[in-house]
This record gives structure tokens, sequence and C-alpha cells, in this order.
């Protein structure tokens, strides 16, 4: 501790006498430091200024700068410390603040001081009429100040009159969370009203804690090993009794956002004194999860004042952050339920490499700049400490990922970087790169690609290049896509962007046609059974209905070549996983309020009330006489008929008869139920009379067409379907609008494809598909879609029409 006596004074008895002070111009501070000085003794204090102490201009003359005083004085207090970004900082109420300092022998009174972030005016205003004593601190708060703190980065000015001087200024940059600044820069370990050590830290937290009673005791965000509840791990938020008492829980709420405090009410639970309590944050019954990329846990009293807050930069997969006495730590071995042991105060800092990935012309030789012992691999695979050790530069000819990993002593190991190289990688389309453990992906006994009909995920780095640069790098899980598709020789996948794998979202504009920038999974898709014909027709497909103003729901896509460690792997398309994320990221919705109904009218998500209205809905259409406008109308209010019909039109115009992969949903309890348009890779092979066959009685199709099969008889669903066929015909359907959409795919992957064909040409001959797979195949599948489009004098659209007017009558 620093030399001399420091009065400290404990901040949380400042916001319980404030709620206990109605008299309007009670002096809190001067009354705190009364009480202080003679209650506490030689005790340690600090003193806080409070709204009611707010600074007050000065009546001095504006345009005042540092140019025109005398720097430093004697005997003056000096600005100590301050915080610009206050995301955890309970006591102070998550305000702004700044420290004084008095580091002379003698009482200074703040009378004769002014403070100011407007370096155009030093004296702007002036402290309140306190004395500081002899090696204090006082804590000056937001609310207690007539200005706040740049987190973009600013100075603050301490100007004492009597000596006509700028008695202190603290420069202050651009703010991290939970950061503050002294004169030695950025300090990690913040210690408002106690010297600025890590001891000074230690110090805060203790006098804090000493009102507490129920505590943030310890929190995971990545977890898939760690105290499973009903045999599924979450993320856990650990809740301590430190007081003598038993204690309600429902008196207290928490939260993953310091702005919306009251996000869950506790249950009623009475926790014994020293007792645990834990609580899965898994999204829906809690409202919240938690990043592995850095939160806070916020508990806060019913009546809205906060409690205790746990706040974190970052927590690796299977790690827990928590309490142990007076510090915060990181834990190898998570303690949920019980007391917490020792842990390490540090995590070891993430190597750093001399290039950055992307795609370079020539070879050149990485190095790395990193803390402790560093390990390295280049197969793709984790590395540990039976890895190559990292001693110097490592030679980068050739496409490959190094990812490498710091171990120093102690400390929790650094996270796993991961960096992919291109050497002189030609093609045109964006590149997508998926780092992972060879046997993971390729083993007979366990590689995900060769046990395609296996629900494995493993855990892989997942980049993506533009350009040439870099625009996301995630860890996350991958696991095979498809039903037939998966039996293919190009098979397709899903990633998983969950805290047990790494990040717990994509955050990223994945697609320039959307305003969504965040995303909890998505597919990559191979071509499913078109991948040895044009590749494309469920892109063409839902690129028309994406197009067109229409309800339906449908994916986006984004062309990309693939890699898999080394090894490329052709053209695929990143798409849009079909699940409540998806809904909800459309109709700006929580996802645990939608409903998704699959083939067979299964409930893929949503409650029992979900599937129970849509049952009966389907009981109402085929039951009651769908001629009688009464029971249409009612339809109609439950069921978006123009969704419906929108459906079948695009469905019959690709001509794809797997309709029993029909997705129903609703975005919420309140809305109608629409459609979702998606897994066309059966179009375009010029099937003859489509709707008739996809909205008639046979036993292929009876089974998942009731509503329109049953609406079809109905005059004003006839007017409705036949209009929109007319609307499409002449827009998104029309033949030179669709021909268009064809040229424009070409345009998209022609500099690509012989490339790709070369790549599958093995497997294509092999599978017996045929005996070249080449560019000029390709173009021959193209061309073949075009003959589809329009053919002579025949065109699909004019086929459609007149199929329609058979269906309809």
């Amino acid at each position: 501790m620093k030399d001399g006596k420091i009065i400290m004074r404990f901040i949380i008895m400042a916001l319980i006498l404030a709620l206990l002070c109605s008299c309007e111009g009670m002096n809190i501070v001067s009354d705190m430091s009364l009480e202080s000085s003679e209650a506490l003794g030689s005790g340690e204090s600090k003193e806080e200024s409070t709204s009611d102490d707010k600074s007050e201009s000065t009546d001095t003359s504006s345009g005042f700068t540092e140019d025109d005083v005398t720097i430093g004085g004697a005997d003056t207090l000096k600005l100590s410390e301050a915080m610009a970004n206050n995301d955890c900082f309970w006591a102070l109420k998550f305000e702004d603040w700044i420290e004084i300092y008095n580091p002379t022998d003698k009482d200074i009174s703040l009378s004769d001081y002014r403070i100011s972030d407007d370096g155009s005016d030093i004296r702007k205003y002036a402290l309140p009429d306190v004395t500081l004593k002899a090696k204090e601190y006082l804590v000056l708060t937001e609310s207690s100040l007539n200005f706040s703190l740049s987190k973009a980065g600013e100075s603050v000015y301490l100007y004492c009159v009597s000596q006509n001087c700028l008695a202190s200024k603290l420069d202050l940059g651009v703010s991290e969370k939970n950061k503050s600044y002294t004169e030695d820069g950025v300090s990690a370990y913040p210690s408002p009203g106690f010297e600025n050590t890590y001891e000074g830290y230690i110090s805060y937290r203790a006098s804090v804690k000493g009102g507490q009673k129920l505590i943030v005791n310890e929190i995971i965000a990545s977890n898939s090993t760690v105290y499973a509840i009903g045999g599924e791990y979450f993320d856990l938020i650990e809740l301590k009794n430190a007081s003598s008492e038993s204690i309600n829980l429902s008196d207290y709420y928490i939260s993953d956002d310091k702005n919306a405090l009251m996000a869950y009410k506790l249950p009623d639970v009475t926790l014994k004194a020293g007792g645990f309590y834990v609580i899965a944050a898994d999204g829906e019954k809690v409202p919240f999860k938690l990043s592995s990329s850095g939160d806070g846990v916020y508990l806060t009293y019913k009546d809205g004042l906060p409690a205790d807050a746990l706040c974190f930069d970052s927590c690796p997969a299977e790690i827990s952050y928590g309490v142990s006495g007076n510090e915060l730590v990181y834990f190898a071995k998570p303690s949920f339920g019980r007391e917490n042991g020792e842990g390490e105060k540090a995590l070891t800092k993430d190597p750093v490499p001399s290039v950055k990935a992307g795609i370079y012309e020539n070879a050149f030789t990485l190095t790395f700049e990193g803390e402790g012992d560093m390990y390295y691999t280049t197969d793709g695979s984790e590395p540990d400490k039976s890895s190559l050790k990292y001693s110097g530069g490592i030679t980068v000819d050739k496409n490959m990922s190094v990812r490498i990993k710091a171990y120093d002593g102690i400390k929790i190991p650094s996270k796993t970087v991961t960096c992919a190289y291109f050497i002189n990688e030609t093609s045109t389309l964006p590149v997508l790169k998926i780092s992972a453990k060879e046997d993971d992906i390729w083993s007979t006994s366990s590689g995900i690609y060769a046990n395609p009909t296996k629900s494995w995920t493993k855990e892989i780095n997942l980049s993506f290049f533009v350009g040439g640069k870099e625009e996301f790098n995630v860890d996350c899980g991958l696991a095979m896509f498809g039903s037939t598709g998966r039996y293919e020789s190009k098979k397709s996948f899903k990633v998983k962007f969950r805290g047990k794998y790494g990040a717990s979202k994509l955050e990223y504009k994945v697609f320039e046609n959307l305003d969504i920038d965040s995303f909890t999974d998505l597919v990559i898709r191979g071509g499913s059974q078109d991948w040895y014909f044009s590749g494309v027709r469920d892109e063409v497909a839902t690129s028309l209905a994406l197009s067109a103003e229409t309800k339906l729901l449908v994916q986006s896509y984004r062309p990309v070549i693939l890699y898999i460690n080394g090894e490329y792997m052709g053209i695929y398309f990143i798409r849009e996983r079909i699940n409540e994320d998806f809904v909800a990221a459309h109709h700006n919705t929580k996802p645990e309020d939608v409903a998704i109904v699959r083939y067979g009218y299964r409930l893929e998500k949503g409650t029992s009330e979900d599937m129970a209205d849509w049952n009966a809905l389907v009981k109402f259409i085929k039951t009651k006489d769908m001629k009688d406008p009464e029971n249409y109308a009612y339809v109609c209010e439950r069921l978006d008929v123009e969704s419906l019909a929108d459906w079948y039109i695009f469905r019959a115009y690709a001509g794809d008869l797997d309709i029993d992969n029909i997705r129903y949903y609703r975005e919420n309890k309140d809305a109608k139920w629409k459609l979702i348009f998606f897994d066309l890779d059966l179009g375009f092979f010029g099937t003859k009379n489509p709707l008739t066959k996809i909205t008639g009685s046979s036993e292929a199709y009876a089974s998942y067409n009731v509503p329109v099969r049953y609406l079809k008889v109905n005059s004003q669903f006839r007017t409705l379907f036949l209009t929109r066929l007319e609307h499409h015909s002449k827009n998104t359907l029309a033949d030179d609008y669709v021909l268009a959409r064809i040229d424009m795919f070409e345009d998209m992957l022609e500099a690509d494809i012989p490339a790709n064909n070369e790549r599958w040409e093995e497997a294509y001959i092999n599978d017996g598909k045929g005996s070249y797979f080449n560019y000029k195949f390709w173009v021959s599948q193209m061309n073949y879609l075009r003959r589809i489009v329009k053919n002579g004098d025949h065109s699909r659209i004019g086929l459609l029409i007149d199929d329609a007017k058979n269906v309809f009558g």
C-alpha cells in the first residue's frame, strides 16, 4: 500500500444513504466525510461526490487554456484515474468517473479547484466545497459532473485557482470497456478510491464486497462438459449467498445488459447462507445467452438498484470466470455448485502473425510474436504441447493454415490463432476456408465426410476472403447437411456458431441483399442432386422468388470457392439455414416465439400450443366446405393464402415435385401461417403439368398439400391464384427475366467452372454419371436450363398458365 494514511469510504454506503436521505439539499459528501472520519478512524476510506454535489460553472471567462497558466504547482491535487466506458463497476452505478488524489501531507479544499474536459476553457467547472484530506481520494461520478467522458478519447484538466496553475492533466485514449486511464496509461485493474496498483484493485473489490448479500460467483460462456442440466449443457451463471442469513431470490433480477437490468426475475427460491444457485442461460426461459468473446452478468434488486456485476473480456471454451476471495480469476476446472478454488488472473496473450491471413502471389516467411512457448500445426489440426514448437520463421509456399497456441507458465493458455494463407489462388469468387483436423473430415472411422449420415459435429475454424483479404475468422462447429444429398460425392455442410465451439454468433453481413449481420447457423451447399448437372438449379429458382414481390421467406445465397485445409473443393454456395433463428432474423422477432411445421405436419420448432393451432386449422380446412365464403374468410385469418399461392406458383414453375420438404411457419402466436420457399435442386427438368400433380390427390402428394388442395375449389382463392400467376408471368417469371437470371449465374461462375469440374470429374465418372465432366459439359447444362424456359414457340410460363387453367377449371 502507498505510504501515508489513506482514508477509505465504502462507496456502496453512499448509494444506501442516498435512498434514505429525502431532505432536499442534504450534503451527502459532507455527511459521509464526517462519518468516515469519526466512525472509521484510521481505517481506509474514500469520498464520492453524488449528484447532489454537482460541480457548478465558475464565473471566470471562457477561453482560458493551459497555455495561459503555469504548468504544475506546489502541493496541489492531481487527477489520478478516470474511466469513460463503465460497464461493470456497479457500485458507481455504471457511470463514468474521475478520481482526484491528494498526494500531499496536508488537507486541501476542493473549492480552490476547477475541473474541465474542454481544452479551450480549463477553468470551466467549480468543484464542491469538500476538504480532501492528506493521501485521500475523491471519486467524481458522471452524475456529479457537468460533463461526461468521451469513449473516443479526450483530456481532463484540474486547475488550481490560488496558484493560477494547471495542477494536473490526464489524457484518455480510446476507452475499452471497464478499463481505466492513469498517468501510466491504460489499466486493466481500475481501483477507484485506491492506489493504482493490482493491490489497490483488490482493495476496491473488498470495499464493495463488504455490503453484499447475493453475488454473481461464477460464469461459463462456452460449455459442453460442465454441470449438465437435464442432460444438456448451457451457458451457466452461479449465484452465491455471501451473507449469514437466508435470501429469497425473487427479490432479484439478472440480465446480460446494463441498459435492461430487469431481464429475468429470479424464481421464488430461498437460498441458505453460503448456498449456491446455478442458472442456465438458455436464451429461452432465461432470455439471454453469454458470449465467449465478452459479456457481463448483472444482478439487480427488485427496486432497480444494482447489487452486483461480473464482466469479462473473453472466456475460452470450457473455462469459467468468477470470484476467488477478492479477486476475479479464470478457472481451468469450473466448480459450479460448490466453493471456487484458486484460479489464474490472466490469459496468455494470443500470438500475433507478421503477415495477415490472405491471398498472396509469392511465398514468404511467417513469424509470430507471443508470450511463453508457442506450438503450431500446418495440417489444420488444433495445436497442443505435442505439436511443433515455434522457434523461428515458417515458410508459406502453398495453400495452408497455420494454427498456433501459446503457453505461458501458470496462465490460462492462449486461444488458438488460425491464419489461412493462399499462394497464387486465382479464383474470381470469394474464398471460404475450413481449417480442421484431417481425420475429423476424411477418416472412415471418425470423419464426417466419410460418415455423412452420422449426426457428428466437429470443431473447426472458418475464414472468409474477399478480394484476397480476410473478412472473418471464427471457431465454430461443422456437420454434414441435407437428406439424399449426403449420399452424393459432392456433399454439403452446415456450420454452427455456438459458444462451446468458439463464437456464439457470426457477426458479419454475409449476404449483400440482406440487412442481417448476425447468424447462428449457415449452410455451405454443394448443389445436392444437381452438383453433376448445372449446380445452380436451386439458386436460380430461389433467386426468382427472392426478386419477386411475395410474402414467401426465401434463403439468400452467395457463391464461394471452398477449401478444406489445403484441398480445393470447388464451387459452393453459402446459404441461410432454415430454423427459428432464420425466421426471427427476417421478422425481427424472438426465436423462442417462432413456430415451424414441417412435412407430414410435424412440429419442428415451437410449442404444443402451436402444433394444436396448426392441426386445428388443417382439420377445419379438411372438414368444412371451403366454397363457403365464411369458412374461407376464417382460413384467411389464420393462413396467409397469398403466400400459399406464390409457393405453388414458383414451385410449379421450376417443376420440382419434391414437395414433401415443405415448411409452414409463423413468427409469433398472433401471426398468420406462411411458407418458406427452398430445396429446388430437382427443378428445371421439364416436368409436365407440375401444378396438376402437386395440388392433386394422388398418394404421393395428398399428405403434404391439404391447404391448397381443398382451397382450390373456392372461387376467391381461384381468383387470387390466377391473379398472382398473371402478375408473376409479366415480371419475375417472364421468359426474358428468367433467361437473364440464368445468364447472370453463368457469368458469375464460368471463370471458376473449369477448376471446379476438374476437381469433381473423377467422382462423376466413378459414380457412373457420365464419361466427362468439363467446362463444355457445364455450358450444355446451362443451355438446357434455357431450353426449359423457352424452346421455340413453347415457354415455361405459358405451359404453367395452361396447367393452372386445368387445375382451377
